[in-house]
């Protein structure tokens, strides 16, 4: 893995995942991307959902150049959202920032930030894994069916270039030591910064809904869940 991100930055892009991914094919190259825009036109969310973002918001794309196992996914998507936590605490310390499983960034139960993971995958190695971050810094959409906080009801502190290279530092340094080191001081990490542990949660798998008791994650980044007295388990990549 590259020690850092070559960085790019357009001020205006239809989706910062898109337009990586055109770049990545423009510029065959060994090292790790990462790509800020000012304005989306159009970013997405989980289950095709839209990300609602407007100019001054934070929408970035980092495209990890390397090879993983596809039973990893889970797991990374538990280290790049720890990453991201990290870095943005770091730099925002007034502001209690939890993690809602399985990739929201929630601030006094409001949703303040969302992340997406695609990837390319070719018998079962994923090629490259691309982590799209949305942060409502300047604005927050007020019709959606949850409630949103941006990070400006909080701080004048606002530099998203700084932000976009300080998550690129942490995102190479967490996945290196996950690499390196596993799993485990991640996934206990992950559950000291969860909102929802220990409470009753409705999750939807397959246009099913479960509402249950939120045990834990397991080593595989998936979600326990006790449902009228039954343990199941839900993958990062069943949850729409």
């Amino acid at each position: 893995m590259s020690n850092n991100f070559e960085y790019f930055f357009i001020e205006k892009v239809v989706s910062t995942n898109l337009e990586i991914k055109e770049i990545y094919k423009a510029k065959p190259s060994k090292n790790s991307l990462a790509l800020l825009s000012n304005f989306q036109l159009n970013g997405k969310g989980r289950s095709k959902n839209k990300w609602i973002s407007k100019s001054g918001d934070f929408t970035a794309s980092y495209l990890l150049n390397e090879h993983f196992s596809i039973i990893s996914l889970g797991q990374l998507n538990i280290v790049s959202s720890l990453a991201i936590l990290k870095a943005i605490k770091c730099i925002y310390k007034n502001i209690v920032f939890k993690l809602k499983w399985p990739n929201d960034i929630v601030v006094d139960d409001k949703k303040i930030g969302g992340i997406l993971l695609e990837t390319k995958i070719h018998r079962d190695i994923v090629e490259f894994l691309i982590i799209g971050l949305g942060l409502n810094v300047l604005s927050s959409p007020n019709n959606l069916k949850y409630k949103t906080a941006k990070i400006s009801d909080y701080s004048n502190n606002i530099n998203n270039k700084y932000l976009f290279r300080f998550i690129g530092d942490w995102l190479i340094k967490y996945v290196k030591e996950f690499k390196r080191k596993g799993f485990n001081f991640f996934q206990e990490e992950w559950i000291k910064n969860c909102r929802d542990i220990g409470q009753f949660i409705k999750i939807k798998v397959h246009k099913k809904s479960y509402h249950g008791k939120f045990l834990t994650i397991d080593t595989h980044g998936s979600l326990i869940l006790l449902v009228n007295g039954e343990t199941m388990r839900f993958s990062y990549g069943e949850v729409g």
